[in-house]
């Protein structure tokens, strides 16, 4: 006679078989720390963006665990995709029951500072956000076209084990992109969600931080956020399956 499973196994079945063709892989496992000095080098030899641009694409779990959703139903990502007139670093595409979502992701430099003088923004900072914001502005006016276009990138891109230079790849098949995207509400229930990543923690000043860490908090920026590089590091490193 069969084993009768016992109530909590089919619970934690139902938990860990139910997407599994997004759970356990490699690209989605918390930062190693060779990575992590390979990182630190390039923030300590001030290197310019576009090779924290190369770096991030060939270790995209930085990307995807410092976003603001959980990595459960990442379905891929595109580099340098278009919005309007220009061009962010990254979107992340993903599904949950929270719905189908996007993640923009723009680099500037660690180098770059936050402010200047009495707390006024630097102008690194104030251009980054306002590009932020002209993006959803755009986004929300050309939602439909927009995301067939950026989805259609997405399905013809190679899967991550099989990409031969770091560029657009997709974690799942074209029909499982398609498939979950429609069961997760679809274009019409997208949204869509900003991350600018600017600057030093350490070399922010008490009255600095505190602005930031208001910035963020504020309800005018629910969809943009800031993150300085000490944190957007430590934001990917945490492990979730220690977090009891």
């Amino acid at each position: 006679m069969p084993k009768v499973k016992s109530k909590v196994q089919s619970v934690l079945d139902d938990i860990f078989t139910a997407a599994p063709e997004f759970g356990g892989r490699r690209e989605l496992m918390a930062p190693s720390y060779y990575s992590v000095k390979k990182l630190a080098g390039l923030i300590a030899n001030d290197a310019k963006e576009e090779a924290f641009h190369q770096f991030f694409l060939k270790y995209p779990q930085y990307l995807f665990r410092a976003t603001q959703y959980s990595d459960a139903g990442i379905l891929g990502l595109l580099s340098k995709p278009t919005i309007g007139l220009n061009k962010a670093d990254f979107a992340i595409f993903r599904v949950d029951q929270g719905s189908a979502s996007v993640s923009f992701i723009e680099l500037e430099c660690p180098v770059d500072k936050l402010f200047i003088g009495e707390l006024r923004e630097s102008k690194e900072l104030r251009e980054g956000k306002t590009q932020l914001i002209d993006w959803d502005h755009w986004l929300s006016g050309n939602k439909g076209s927009s995301l067939n276009q950026l989805l259609a990138k997405l399905k013809d891109a190679p899967l991550f084990s099989e990409a031969i230079q770091p560029g657009n790849f997709r974690l799942v098949e074209p029909d499982s992109i398609e498939r979950a995207w429609q069961t997760f509400g679809g274009n019409d229930y997208c949204h869509f969600n900003y991350l600018l990543v600017i600057g030093r923690w350490s070399k922010l000043t008490g009255k600095e931080k505190d602005r930031l860490l208001y910035m963020n908090s504020s309800r005018i920026n629910e969809k943009v956020q800031i993150r300085t590089y000490e944190q957007f590091i430590r934001s990917a490193m945490v492990d979730l399956r220690f977090i009891g």
